[in-house]
């Protein structure tokens, strides 16, 4: 029974043409992260198809951690995945990426919207950081 489900599906996947759509699509995704890095939390992104990963500046260097910035995205309901980097030396210098992983039949109008809900969570991200304590 699982067979012919995972049968099926990759027939779809095939069928619909969803692996050369992703292939497509990437270069929205792309335009629409371009924005993120610079920005106070964001080192850098890199994107495969409709695969992204976000980079974190790490908090001692004025970023933020993962976990952080997906609740700030959950804020603008938008669901990230978010994963711890690479162990350093320094546990102070570590950064954590942000994986973002939209569904196969996204829309461009969608992957735009998804652009704009993470300019806005980085933007809230640096109003919280500009805060005093307590305030």
């Amino acid at each position: 029974m699982v067979a012919a489900v995972v049968a099926e599906v990759l027939r779809l996947i095939q069928e619909e043409g969803l692996v050369e759509r992703a292939a497509r699509l990437e270069a929205d995704l792309a335009a629409a992260l371009e924005p993120l890095p610079g920005a106070s939390s964001v080192a850098g992104v890199n994107t495969r198809g409709l695969l992204a990963g976000i980079r974190l500046l790490p908090p001692a260097a004025g970023g933020v951690t993962a976990a952080r910035f997906a609740a700030a995205a959950e804020r603008e309901r938008l669901l990230v995945y978010p994963t711890a980097g690479p162990e350093t030396p320094d546990p102070r210098r570590r950064a954590d990426v942000v994986l973002l992983a939209p569904p196969l039949t996204v829309r461009e109008t969608e992957i735009a919207e998804i652009g704009r809900r993470l300019r806005r969570t980085v933007a809230a991200l640096r109003r919280d950081d500009s805060q005093p304590a307590g305030a």
